[in-house]
């Protein structure tokens, strides 16, 4: 959690303000559907509007009812506005995620370059390590004659 001692004043101070412009609106709509609640309320208490004159109450409730709309208008378009940062990021993500996909082929790409040339660096030390096995072979092979060789050499001299 983030110490009071790192948080910048500028950016409670945009926080609280959007924050505040957020709730307005919601109250804003509250009110209004609390409005065209309680006009509703008054309209059911008299059936067919028997003792109110009709045009008044029909455009009452018009305007109250568009009152509503006007106010889900506004939190929908902040939502919308909202959205539109959402896609940006969206957006970024999938260019990171082709980035990171095409940095996994590449890497894999390496990955069997590099397997396919250590078989061929191991395939040519086993070449080395069995030429090396016949060379030490036939060189302890010489060793074992030259000394066969300097026994009967000094047999026949004593």
């Amino acid at each position: 959690m983030e110490s009071l001692e790192n948080i910048n004043p500028s950016q409670v101070k945009g926080f609280f303000a959007a924050l505040c412009t957020v709730l307005n609106k919601h109250e804003k709509k509250r009110r209004a559907v609390e409005n065209l609640d309680s006009h509703i309320k008054t309209l059911e208490k008299y059936p067919q509007f028997r003792n109110l004159p009709r045009g008044h109450d029909i455009s009452s409730l018009k305007s109250k009812i568009s009152e509503v709309i006007n106010s889900e208008r506004r939190i929908l378009s902040h939502k919308q506005q909202m959205s539109a940062k959402e896609m940006e990021l969206v957006a970024k993500i999938k260019w990171l995620e082709q980035e990171l996909e095409q940095v996994k082929k590449e890497k894999q790409i390496a990955l069997e370059e590099n397997s396919k040339k250590i078989h061929e660096l191991n395939a040519a030390l086993l070449s080395i390590k069995s030429r090396m096995d016949s060379f030490i072979g036939r060189k302890k092979e010489r060793e074992k004659r030259i000394k066969e060789l300097e026994k009967k050499i000094k047999k026949k001299v004593h």
